[in-house]
């Protein structure tokens, strides 16, 4: 009976799998995924791997747009950067997680809807998109800072400040869906864009700046 036990491995008793599907759940917590996804294998369940692009597609648009406003405080000599009583609690954060998050989705459809005219061969399709998300990436910037603007005159720089605006948040874009094709690269690129965003704040932002504040 011992010997049969022995060399049966469908005797009850002799498999040890629910110990390892035990320890293989302890181990797959969350950031266990996460780091698996983007740095050991590269694969991971395709809900999770959706999970992970867009977060890591909206932090990018995220220190995009906390880069921007630093960048142009820098430029012009006066703060773009929302902060203080004036604005709702915790802007200086969740303002622009809103905008990446909104950049982001925009830049996904316009992709999306450029790629299907390319393959249905349709050149509506493929110019429109970009026509559409020139207009609107324009606007946006025209209402909320067209009146900063004038109140440092500086008017007239209005239409290059638009333009320039434009072509940055497209450009980001295009490095978050086209150059950066997989998770990896993503968090490569995530990670470069908190180094420059820590020397452009720290190294000359704050100093110009000393009134600052996080809010």
């Amino acid at each position: 009976m011992e010997a049969r036990w022995a060399h049966n491995p469908k005797v009850a008793g002799s498999n040890p799998a629910p110990a390892t599907n035990d320890a293989k759940r302890e181990v797959e917590s969350p950031l266990f995924l996460f780091i698996n996804c983007l740095l050991l294998t590269g694969r991971c369940p395709d809900g999770k791997k959706r999970l992970v692009s867009a977060l890591l597609v909206i932090a990018i648009f995220y220190l995009a747009f906390m880069i921007l406003d630093r960048v142009l405080s820098i430029i012009y000599g006066f703060n773009f950067q929302p902060y203080g009583s004036y604005v709702p609690a915790g802007f200086t954060f969740w303002g622009h997680i809103a905008n990446g998050s909104i950049a982001a989705l925009a830049l996904f459809f316009v992709f999306k809807l450029y790629d299907y005219g390319t393959k249905r061969r349709i050149i509506f399709l493929r110019v429109l998109p970009f026509v559409i998300f020139a207009a609107i990436g324009a606007l946006i910037p025209y209402l909320g800072d067209s009146e900063h603007l004038a109140k440092n005159n500086m008017t007239g720089t209005l239409p290059v400040y638009l333009l320039a605006n434009d072509l940055y948040v497209f450009l980001i874009g295009v490095l978050a869906y086209r150059v950066a094709k997989s998770n990896r690269v993503r968090a490569i690129v995530v990670a470069v864009m908190v180094v420059i965003f820590v020397c452009v704040h720290f190294l000359i932002y704050a100093p110009m700046f000393p009134e600052f504040y996080w809010s």
